[in-house]
């Protein structure tokens, strides 16, 4: 009997720590891998509306450029360092000087440091890049398409390079490069609560962790695009670590009233 009790102990906390690593786990990629490595998941990327033309170099009829789109405006990153947390908008524009109109094809790679957000509509992600086919252009027009990434830890400068590929030829655009440094540490200028030490003050410390986790960071995503699914899948491992936690406690309450009645 105690080695019955023993093994499906053993089961139940083995369960229990899977359910527990599915549940903080943000999201199953399904993707394939692609050439520079593992691709970004695609679970959580939202398809978006499409982007006004916001950059143009008049130097180049291709170009790409890494933007600041938080506060309304482009601000331009080349060259930056910007602190983690920072949406980065990649934004590659094609600019027509021929006569006739031209069908061409956009491609921006996803670096692999930073995970893909969002993708401008019509663009098609497969591997590492997103892409753009058949976009029509008059003579004398610009198109611009874009994605977003997330830049969640530290990062040296990450090169990015884009394509516009026609039926007779191919231009590479201009590489940009973007760095990531840790977030600026608050400044606290009031004076400290009574209860930031000790255990309250632990509580709030882990709490101020949790809210930025890869888990919490998922389902708030999952909210705000809709993803059921995915929100019901983190519900029922939830429950089903709750229960095994909950069997695994009385199992062991159980072994110690047999014991007690032994001695």
């Amino acid at each position: 009997m105690r080695f019955k009790n023993t093994l499906l102990k053993y089961l139940i906390s083995t369960f229990s720590i899977l359910a527990a690593m599915s549940l903080f786990i943000p999201s199953i990629s399904f993707a394939s891998e692609g050439k520079n490595g593992p691709a970004q998941d695609t679970t959580d990327v939202k398809i978006i509306d499409s982007m006004p033309i916001i950059y143009s170099d008049s130097k180049l009829n291709a170009s790409l450029a890494v933007l600041d789109m938080s506060s309304g405006k482009a601000r331009d990153l080349h060259k930056q360092t910007v602190p983690s947390g920072t949406v980065l908008t990649y934004v590659i524009t094609y600019r027509n000087d021929n006569a006739g109109t031209e069908t061409v094809h956009l491609q921006i790679p996803v670096p692999d440091e930073y995970p893909l957000r969002s993708i401008g509509t019509g663009g098609d992600y497969k591997g590492t890049i997103v892409s753009w086919d058949n976009v029509t252009v008059k003579s004398g027009d610009t198109v611009s398409r874009y994605i977003t990434c997330d830049t969640p830890h530290p990062t040296s400068m990450i090169p990015n390079t884009g394509l516009v590929s026609m039926p007779d030829k191919s231009l590479i655009t201009n590489t940009v490069e973007v760095a990531v440094s840790a977030p600026a540490a608050a400044t606290d200028t009031q004076a400290k609560p009574a209860d930031s030490a000790g255990v309250l003050g632990a509580v709030r410390k882990a709490l101020k962790t949790a809210k930025d986790s890869p888990a919490v960071l998922g389902m708030r995503r999952a909210i705000q695009t809709g993803d059921v699914s995915y929100i019901v899948q983190k519900i029922i491992f939830l429950a089903l670590f709750c229960l095994s936690v909950a069997a695994l406690i009385i199992i062991v309450f159980k072994d110690k009233g047999n014991d007690d009645q032994h001695e």
